[in-house]
């Protein structure tokens, strides 16, 4: 914002493994390698519960990130079962061929109670312990009441089962079929009814469910001498004393398809905040219809697929507190299933760094003859502002923090004038001590959000003035605020980086025509925002800090400030349009940016100027902090590599500038977060021409991206898809992170 004219500068173990179809790659600098990682997750039961009558088993599936040098196979994953008491009740282990695998645990032998299920990664006496670690209720069935009949022994026959989330047929032969005699009353499978042609017992509805070989007696000690295979159309299904995976047998040869609802995603360890639309993914064969919703009854919105089995839902959280997701799937015939995942909700609050929001502010534009206009800020999804002023007081700016905030916004910053502290190249009316009194008479108003140090001053002999008042806030301030500070636009790292330690928040000017009418004669290009937040981050890192929210511990905070400015404002060049701003911001969040605050001239909404352009800034706005919540994935999110692009219409070669400043960049930019299970996909076209791009590097097997506000989709075919931009366009896409592997859906870690 070029503000002032200045000079510039014991168990069974079964592993299935499943290849993910990439191998991620590490860059490390130093001497010593990262370790290696192991992620674990529960896939079966997915709330934890082991329940009568259901398999008596637990899968897992568990991601290996070996050490660089070190083959996955050379690796041995430890699982282990504790009771409560601590001990190891069960453990195997196994050599993993893949970076996924998928292993199952017997816990049929386990008596009822809690345990507490880890993994481990051994290697050469290195111990990795995964960083999840799982509780499983193994719950008790009600004790039947005795029978005193005889019951007849099946005929030994392979019998296919359905391991849930898997639909794989596993060959199980039965035992012998000697009977044996039991003193006590057990419930089994009895035969009533008219014998079937057909011998044949079969998995139902209840997942991973095997025929009983072992023929008992009754309460009053009857043989069956001469075994006898049987099987009804109409069995009593009951239990013995120690749970026995008994289906209720059907008449037919073939598994059902009716099997096996597992939820998905997101994680139960998963914290989802009130007000943003997530996705809710399950799977499910055969069914006729699927549905979700929550404790109170509200429905998600849903999708389900039935060919490849997947219930895709939308939903957004109203409440903080426990959340309680429940998937229900109904069937042309027999009972619906069922299964539940709870959730933490929460309510954000306050604006990062500080606070959970992303930072969308503007200075103040809206204001008029009249007083300042905060519903302007409102209706396009703004949340921060701060008063700008040559001749304020400090009151003034309480006044204007208090207005923001009872308008809707979180509140304004305390800024420090630097006509009653210093200029940047010269003292100002009161010096530091004038600054401090300032920062004395506003520090009591909790509408002041975070703290501006003056601006503009870059030069080294003002570093300890910022120093000075950097301390005293820090000393004074009990509400503990965040301190920002704004450099000229287009600084090289270099320049930036002697103040670092004095600031919490990092905001260099990003003023694309402004500066490159001044350094070239002709506006910079857009993607002139990503050179600017890599100059921050570099200044960050180079001056030894690490960009992160805990300003506390001495984190920074990158942010972006864009310019928007009306025709001939700079060398006659053309005004900053909605598209200019858009790609812009996006630019700027890609590079790392952790917000913005764009400065606007005070009239351009009061008279009508670019209000294209400010409704823009709401689109962007609304995505950022609306429902969609993309902000949400930038702060709270992992942030991935970015993904392959390669042009196939349009201009292929880089956005390019040379000179005063000299930067070049691809044309697109596809840059990735991944957060509460669904990945997000910012993909940015800086040229100014159409362009259609092929981006890649997703994982096999994921399904189609849904474009974010654009309400269509696009197919993802062997971890790439197609799409087209226009000139400065930018495209948002979502995608669940699970993959269709082998007839069933996968947690992609």
């Amino acid at each position: 914002m070029k503000k002032f004219s200045l000079l510039r500068l014991g168990m069974v173990l079964t592993v299935v493994v499943v290849a993910c179809g990439y191998t991620p790659v590490s860059i490390y600098a130093g001497t010593n390698p990262p370790a290696a990682t192991l992620q674990t997750l529960v896939i079966y039961p997915s709330d934890g519960i082991l329940a009568p009558g259901q398999p008596q088993m637990v899968k897992i599936g568990a991601t290996v990130q070996p050490s660089p040098g070190t083959a996955v196979h050379e690796y041995r994953l430890l699982l282990r079962v504790r009771g409560q008491n601590g001990r190891t009740v069960l453990s195997d282990s196994f050599f993993p061929s893949k970076v996924y695998s998928v292993a199952k645990l017997n816990m049929k032998n386990l008596v009822p109670g809690l345990y507490d299920l880890t993994g481990e990664l051994h290697h050469h006496g290195v111990v990795v312990p995964a960083s999840q670690q799982y509780r499983i209720e193994k719950r008790r069935g009600v004790k039947p009441s005795p029978t005193a009949t005889a019951t007849t022994t099946p005929t030994p026959t392979a019998t296919p089962t359905a391991d849930p989330p898997s639909a794989t047929p596993t060959p199980t032969v039965t035992p012998s079929a000697t009977p044996t005699v039991s003193a006590t009353a057990t419930t089994t499978a009895t035969a009533t009814g008219t014998r079937t042609a057909t011998p044949t017992a079969t998995a139902t509805a209840t997942p991973t469910a095997t025929a009983t070989a072992t023929p008992t007696a009754t309460a009053t000690g009857t043989r069956t001498a001469t075994p006898t295979a049987t099987n009804t159309a109409t069995p009593t299904a009951t239990r013995t004393a120690t749970p026995t995976l008994t289906p209720t047998p059907t008449a037919t040869g073939t598994p059902t398809q009716n099997a096996g609802l597992t939820f998905l995603i997101p994680n139960a360890s998963q914290v989802l905040y009130t007000g943003t639309s997530y996705m809710f993914l399950a799977q499910v064969q055969g069914a006729s219809r699927v549905t979700a919703t929550d404790q109170s009854g509200a429905a998600a919105t849903c999708n389900y697929d039935g060919t490849t089995g997947l219930a895709t839902c939308t939903y957004v959280p109203t409440g903080a507190g426990t959340l309680t997701m429940k998937f229900q799937a109904n069937f042309s015939s027999g009972p619906s299933q069922t299964v539940s995942r709870q959730f933490t909700a929460s309510t954000p609050n306050g604006i990062y760094p500080q606070g959970d929001k992303m930072l969308v502010g503007a200075y103040d534009g809206y204001d008029n003859s009249s007083g300042t206009v905060f519903t302007n800020y409102v209706v396009d999804d703004f949340n921060f502002t701060q008063l700008y002023c040559s001749t304020c007081v400090a009151g003034d700016q309480t006044s204007f923090a208090d207005g923001a905030h009872a308008g809707g916004l979180v509140g304004a910053a305390g800024y420090l004038f630097n006509n009653n502290c210093f200029y940047p190249l010269g003292s100002g009316n009161g010096g530091v001590a004038g600054c401090e009194s300032q920062v004395d008479s506003m520090i009591s108003d909790p509408n002041i959000a975070f703290w501006g140090l003056p601006e503009e001053n870059y030069v080294s002999n003002y570093t300890a003035s910022d120093a000075t008042l950097y301390s005293y806030i820090r000393a004074n301030d009990a509400l503990h605020r965040p301190v920002f500070k704004y450099w000229l636009s287009g600084m090289p790292y270099g320049s930036v980086q002697p103040n670092i330690a004095n600031v919490d928040i990092i905001g260099e000017g990003e003023y694309p025509m402004d500066d490159g009418c001044s350094w070239q004669g002709s506006p910079y290009p857009d993607v002139f925002a990503r050179w600017v937040v890599e100059q921050e981050i570099q200044a960050i890192t180079s001056a030894g800090y690490t960009v992160g929210p805990n300003y506390s511990s001495g984190q920074k905070t990158p942010i972006l400030i864009p310019e928007t400015v009306r025709a001939g404002t700079y060398c006659n060049a053309a005004g900053t349009s909605g598209a200019d701003i858009s790609n812009q911001i996006w630019n700027g969040l890609a590079a790392g940016a952790r917000g913005y605050f764009d400065y606007l001239w005070e009239d351009e909404v009061v008279v009508g100027n670019m209000t294209g352009t400010v409704s823009a800034m709401g689109t962007v706005n609304h995505l950022l902090v609306g429902q969609d919540a993309i902000g949400e994935w930038i702060l709270k999110g992992t942030r991935q590599s970015d993904l392959a692009t390669t042009v196939t219409s349009g201009p292929s070669a880089n956005v390019a500038v040379s000179g005063t400043r000299t930067f070049s960049y691809p044309p697109i930019r596809a840059a990735v977060w991944d957060w509460a299970g669904t990945r997000v996909i910012v993909a940015i076209n800086s040229s100014t021409s159409t362009i259609t791009a092929n981006i890649s590097g997703l994982p096999a097997g994921v399904p189609a991206a849904s474009v974010v506000n654009e309400g269509r989709s696009v197919t993802v075919t062997a971890g790439s898809f197609l799409d087209s931009f226009a000139g400065l366009e930018v495209h948002i896409y979502k995608i669940p992170m699970v993959s269709l592997q082998s007839g069933s859906w996968i947690v992609l870690p």
